[in-house]
């Protein structure tokens, strides 16, 4: 079987053309008291900004963007305040932030210290 020129042309710029999407992640679930929520995405083949909002309907979060390599094994709160951080925010119903990404970094999303259980929704989308 022969493939024409233009097909495997064709292919060739599919298969380049689907790692270039912008990053849109959603997640609803329950978040409770004492927990960690973490959502690790891939590192972005170019710096990338994107926004994380976080909104929570019965008690306050925090979220922390990281470097997924500097999360703190074995994992506690007290091991994230000596990573540097994209962005943080910290006990509020409804979180916005804005971070760049440098390329090839993966990056971990923390939503942690609610004081009773919660719903909450994640969104993590690139610009």
């Amino acid at each position: 079987m022969r493939l024409s020129l233009w097909t495997v042309l064709s292919l060739v710029i599919l298969t380049g053309l689907s790692g270039c999407g912008k990053l849109n992640y959603n997640r609803s679930e329950t978040l409770d008291s004492g927990d960690v929520k973490t959502y690790t995405i891939d590192g972005p083949s170019a710096e990338q900004t994107i926004r994380i909002v976080v909104k929570s309907t019965e008690a306050e979060v925090s979220v922390a963007v990281i470097p997924t390599k500097e999360m703190p094994t074995p994992f506690n709160i007290d091991g994230l305040e000596k990573v540097k951080a994209y962005a943080t925010k910290a006990n509020a119903k409804d979180i916005e932030l804005e971070t760049k990404i440098p390329a090839k970094v993966d990056f971990t999303v923390l939503v942690y210290g609610a004081k009773k259980s919660t719903p909450i929704t994640v969104s993590i989308q690139g610009k």
